[in-house]
């Protein structure tokens, strides 16, 4: 510890006229030390501080925190008798108040003091005077500027001119695209700024900025900073709020800038966003603004990124919207960014005349010249100032100004421009206890020796330099990665970074220990997402248990196997993944959950599903939730609760399936799962259907839908649509269906069939198609002609098209819980809970009545009648199936058609209705439930002859 008293004598009477001005400037002292991470307390008249030696950028700390108390007490010393403060890193020494009392009667006894050790680390930040063995702080030299800035060391002054000159000086001319070209290090950077800083007063700039690290489209993600949308926001509310709702990919984009892969869904939904992003921010600036879109280094941008900005930026610049300047390698990566041939402009290493300028004809210019040749301006510029180099530009020794405060602030900056959002090291910085103002004097020294080349977005551009500052830093390296690393764990535990197992990978990489439940975590959520390379690549390079330990790792690879299997792959897979025993758990129990777990949902996928295969799932699952109970902050808990349901719902028990859903719900949200949340509303939605409050249905569908955006789970998100398309149809609101079924069946896709069926479908019951093109064969589709045939009396047709739906074999059909089913439109939905006998017994249903109705208008009524009474009443219809009363209405029509009394089929018409009544009931929203009744075509029918026999 770094130990700090400071001790204060009042005037007489001072304290106690003047109590609260007198205590205001002790909490402010306080205060001060607290702010740059020290621990204070108070005894008495004496202020007792300490400094934790672990901290990075100590010594930068105490030199403010220094500076701060002798602002404050400089206000107060015409009202103090006298003061001294000491500071020592020497063991304990002599007692606080003994100290201050000793130096009090010194012959200058107000003052700060320090120690020998104290005296020699602050001499970077401070002067001060020997005296007794004491040394008395006479100055401070924070904010000096050194002799040699690198605000004086530009050198592409000529250069900066010709860009200027462009046309990016006058607003009127066109706006056109140009491409600064050289290699790295050459001044690009400062010479496109220097140009840019000739129209501060006009322009308006969206700067992107890639670097060797590439991060995919995460450069661009960050670009688009809260400042830039605030302008939008300020100048178009309209196109601010239009961004806002979809900003989520932003923070997607960025989060995921230490994977490797990238779902497509996110990739396309941020380009989208990125488009509208600019278009907005061009139109909402005034007239008077030049905008310039600035891309740095794009030869260091991944495909996608590059794809993007020749799709969105180059037309820009082509149409004559914006001004876009892009800096190059000379290897012509920025090629293809425009319609139209960029103006291309090179950079080369500095002259000797332009050295000779920036250097007042200094004999260091030959030395300069030849570090430049080698490492550019950088190297340069740290040859001027004094750094011993080696041949490649890398640094040979510690540079006499290079304190170890910044070597450490360097280090941990090279650490988080590859693993961290741009400002998050100021963050991590703050968090540990460094004042704010540590990092910007910090930035500025590192900036003047040639470190960084810009301290708005300071990047280390010395060859090597991890290694250089590992090996003079030593164990302080480790308090570095520890900062580094704890930022990056608090970035994944907020969702702002994505936890992956490269994410892992680079935990690891900063020290520390990986436990059970985070490395298990990173791979399947990894696996949710679709990204799961880095494993697998893992897995083949035999470089796995080098990150997960070989004691977990046949585990985790087994649980990877399985998970992908049901989220991802066919039936042989699937059966050939759980063909192998579990490996043990070595005292791992939530492992072993998630295995329980896994054979759970692949007992649910058999089809058809038998009383067996519903009990082995309910009985793995759990299995799994007695191990999950312990914590239930855990993920997995939710999935356990998801499996029981969907064994209740195969058994037809809807209110126990519900309850299990409600439980899933809570859980999920307690442990901030988020997949497993977007599933719960999905289950929501199918089983509130099924139920029959479609109300419901249809807010937990629209629930379903923002989550699945919010994930970018593309199917999900079309089926929670779907959804809302069905519970639309169900209430007789035809138009509205057929403008959802367009919707999705315009967006291309293998399920774009599915959709369009169902839109001619909802056509047809409108009365708006006379005959509905229906776009394959499958079963959703041979149903709906035979309903359409029978809308347009079409009889025979009925006859001939069920028929041959009825003799045709079951389709073979391969379902689990943990993939969306969208080979029909009934799969997730009735097909889940009462088509289980190996035919989807709702459409089979339909088409036998169907088929029976025309027969019954055939004049074959009593055929009809005896066909329906083995549907309605011999046969076990579900309380789950939302056609229940329409069967039941079809025979009482037939009976009627047959000619029986009265009574009978007015019976029959009783039950109906009834049917129709409790179903509807369950509607909580009163203007659905009068949908429900009165606008679906079949329920107004049945209602109506309901009316006609006075039941209502």
């Amino acid at each position: 510890m770094i130990k700090l008293e400071l001790g204060i004598r009042y005037l007489s009477q001072l304290k106690r006229i003047r109590p609260n001005d007198m205590g205001r400037f002790e909490s402010t002292v306080a205060g001060a030390l607290r702010d740059c991470g020290a621990s204070v307390r108070r005894e008495g008249s004496l202020i007792a501080a300490e400094f934790p030696q672990a901290a990075i950028a100590l010594w930068l700390d105490i030199a403010l925190a220094l500076e701060s108390l002798s602002q404050a007490l400089s206000l107060v010393d015409k009202e103090l008798l006298g003061r001294a403060c000491v500071l020592r890193a020497e063991g304990e020494g002599h007692e606080g108040s003994a100290l201050i009392r000793f130096l009090s009667a010194h012959e200058n006894p107000s003052g700060i003091w320090c120690d020998r050790q104290a005296a020699s680390s602050l001499s970077e930040y401070a002067v001060f005077r020997e005296s007794g063995g004491w040394y008395a702080l006479d100055a401070f030299k924070l904010r000096d500027k050194p002799a040699i800035d690198a605000d004086d060391f530009w050198f592409r002054r000529g250069l900066a001119d010709r860009i200027y000159s462009l046309g990016l000086s006058d607003p009127a001319r066109d706006k056109r695209l140009v491409v600064l070209e050289g290699p790295p290090l050459c001044g690009k950077r400062q010479t496109l700024r220097l140009a840019l800083s000739r129209i501060s007063s006009s322009v308006e700039t969206l700067r992107i900025s890639f670097d060797e690290a590439g991060r995919g489209l995460s450069p661009i993600a960050d670009a688009l900073s809260e400042s830039l949308w605030s302008r939008i926001a300020e100048r178009n509310a309209d196109a601010a709020s239009s961004l806002r709702e979809s900003r989520s990919v932003v923070e997607a984009i960025g989060a995921a800038r230490l994977s490797a892969e990238l779902a497509a869904e996110r990739e396309k939904a941020f380009s989208a966003y990125f488009a509208a992003f600019v278009d907005a921010w061009l139109g909402s600036l005034p007239a008077s603004k030049m905008p310039v879109v600035v891309v740095e280094n794009v030869h260091f941008a991944e495909d996608s990124a590059r794809g993007l900005l020749a799709s969105v930026i180059g037309p820009l610049a082509a149409a004559g919207r914006s001004h876009a300047v892009f800096t190059d390698s000379a290897g012509g990566a920025s090629a293809g960014l425009s319609s139209s041939a960029p103006i291309r402009l090179r950079a080369d290493i500095p002259s000797r005349n332009e050295l000779a300028d920036a250097l007042g004809q200094s004999a260091l210019y030959d030395e300069c010249l030849r570090a430049a040749a080698s490492g550019g301006v950088a190297a340069a510029l740290r040859t001027a100032v004094g750094w011993q180099q080696n041949a490649d530009g890398s640094l040979a020794s510690l540079h006499p100004r290079m304190a170890g405060d910044l070597l450490e602030i360097a280090y941990a900056l090279s650490l988080s421009n590859e693993l961290l959002p741009p400002g998050e090291l100021s963050a991590a910085l703050t968090a540990a206890g460094n004042p704010r103002a540590a990092l910007p004097l910090g930035l500025a020294r590192l900036r003047a020796l040639g470190i960084i080349d810009d301290e708005t977005d300071p990047r280390i551009v010395v060859p090597g330099f991890v290694r250089f500052a590992e090996s003079l830093l030593g164990p302080r390296a480790d308090a570095v990665r520890v900062l580094v690393r704890g930022r990056l764990e608090a970035l994944v535990a907020r969702k702002a970074m994505l936890n992956s197992y490269e994410t892992t990978v680079r935990l690891v990489g900063l020290g520390g220990e990986i436990d059970d439940d985070g490395i298990l975590d990173a791979v399947i959520e990894g696996l949710l997402r679709g990204e799961y390379g880095a494993f697998e690549s893992a897995v083949k390079t035999g470089s796995l248990s080098s990150v997960v330990g070989k004691s977990r790792e046949p585990e985790l690879r087994a649980l990877f196997s399985t998970r992908k299997a049901l989220l991802y792959e066919d039936e042989p897979a699937v059966s050939a993944a759980f063909a192998a025993a579990f490996p043990g758990t070595d005292g791992r129990p939530r492992y072993a959950s998630f295995d329980l777990l896994d054979r759970s949902a692949y007992a649910l996928s058999e089809y058809p599903l038998g009383a067996a295969s519903i009990a082995a799932a309910s009985g793995e699952a759990k299995k799994a939730l007695i191990l999950l109970q312990g914590d239930r902050a855990k993920k997995g808990l939710s999935r356990a609760y998801r499996l029981l349901g969907e064994a209740e719902l195969a058994r037809e028990r809807i209110n126990e399936a519900i309850d299990y859903f409600g439980f899933a719900a809570e859980s999920a949200e307690s442990a901030d799962d988020r997949h497993e949340a977007m599933l719960s509303s999905v289950n929501g939605a199918a089983t509130q259907f099924l139920l029959g409050n479609i109300s419901r249905a249809e807010r937990d569908a629209a629930d379903a839908e923002r989550r699945a955006d919010a994930l970018f789970h593309g199917d999900w998100r079309s089926w929670a649509l779907f959804m809302q398309g069905r519970i639309a149809f169900s209430s007789g609101r035809y138009g509205r269906a057929v403008e959802i079924f367009d919707s999705l069946g315009s967006r291309g896709g293998s399920p774009r069939s599915l959709f369009l069926n169902w839109r001619d479908r909802s056509l047809a019951f409108a009365g708006e198609s006379a005959a509905p093109p229906f776009a394959d064969e499958s079963a959703d589709a041979s149903l709906f002609r035979i309903e359409a045939a029978f809308l347009r009396r079409e009889y025979e047709a009925v006859e001939k098209i069920a028929d041959a739906y009825i003799a045709a074999p079951p389709p073979a059909v391969f379902r689990n819980p943990e993939r969306l089913d969208l080979s029909s439109g009934f799969a997730f939905v009735e097909d889940r809970a009462i088509g289980r006998d190996g035919r989807d017994r709702v459409t089979l249903r339909l088409v036998r009545v169907y088929r029976s109705f025309a027969l019954a208008e055939l004049g074959r009524a009593s055929e009809a009648v005896s066909e329906l009474h083995r549907i309605a009443r011999e046969e076990p219809v579900s309380e789950l199936d939302p056609y229940d009363a329409f069967y039941f209405w079809a025979f009482a029509s037939s009976l009627r058609a047959s000619g029986v009394p009265s009574v009978d089929w007015q019976t029959a018409l009783s039950l109906a209705f009834k049917r129709l009544q409790r179903r509807s009931s369950r509607i909580d929203d009163a203007a659905m439930k009068r949908d429900y009744t009165t606008r679906n075509r079949w329920n107004a029918a049945l209602y109506a002859d309901a009316k006609s026999i006075n039941l209502i």
